[in-house]
């Protein structure tokens, strides 16, 4: 029998993951569909629905680099925490988010990062964050700032030191997907706190979840163009 010298071994968890990936598309359409009032009542459902799967993705991920997949699947475990609680115990959701960014931040420096791109993230990142949060934090409960202050500076961080992953090979989802998480807490914050349109909170929705699709899928290294 011979084979094909350019084949690459099947990966059984392959279904698994494209098959949570159509579900949580699915589930993120329903969300929309909720905010367009085609029904209602489903949101709580969906929202589990779909964070379970980005979780599966992770957990299902065939990598060749073993304290990554752990750094992240720790990281979305907390963000499905967050969504889980975050609804009904808003301060509990940012102390699961705040735990989550803390986990992302530990698996991009896992997979690697340049230190210059790093550096110059960090600077650029903490400028255009300190600016958003000086607009921000004036409008939050004096009860909940010190919360939303410590989990700004994970979210700035975070997204700080996803730039940091530019020019590393196994690394290009990461940028993306941080951005999209940064953007889509910029939505929330537009409802939560400047009493904007909920409007916000869905659009914020599509972002999060790409985001962490993006983040579940970069543990695969097939995805992440790792070539260790």
């Amino acid at each position: 029998m011979t084979t094909d010298s350019h084949s690459r071994p099947a990966d059984p968890a392959a279904r698994v993951r494209l098959a949570a990936t159509l579900l949580c598309v699915v589930a993120v359409a329903g969300m929309v569909g909720e905010w367009l009032q085609l029904y209602r009542g489903l949101l709580r459902q969906l929202i589990g629905a779909a964070s379970t799967c980005y979780l599966l993705i992770a957990l299902a991920g065939r990598t060749t680099r073993p304290r990554y997949q752990g750094w992240m699947v720790t990281a979305l475990g907390f963000c499905w925490l967050g969504d889980m609680l975050g609804p009904r115990h808003f301060l509990t959701g940012v102390v699961m988010f705040f735990l989550a960014h803390v986990g992302l931040i530990g698996a991009f420096i896992a997979g690697g990062i340049q230190r210059r791109n790093l550096r110059v993230s960090l600077a650029v990142i903490a400028l255009l964050g300190g600016a958003a949060a000086w607009l921000i934090v004036p409008h939050v409960p004096i009860a909940q700032r010190p919360f939303i202050l410590v989990y700004s500076v994970a979210l700035i961080a975070m997204l700080g030191v996803a730039g940091g992953t530019i020019g590393v090979g196994a690394q290009r989802l990461i940028p993306i997907a941080a951005l999209a998480f940064f953007v889509s807490d910029l939505c929330l914050a537009q409802t939560a706190f400047f009493r904007g349109s909920v409007a916000w909170t869905y659009s914020g929705y599509p972002l999060y979840y790409a985001a962490c699709l993006l983040f579940a899928w970069s543990v695969s290294d097939r995805a992440a163009g790792s070539t260790a």
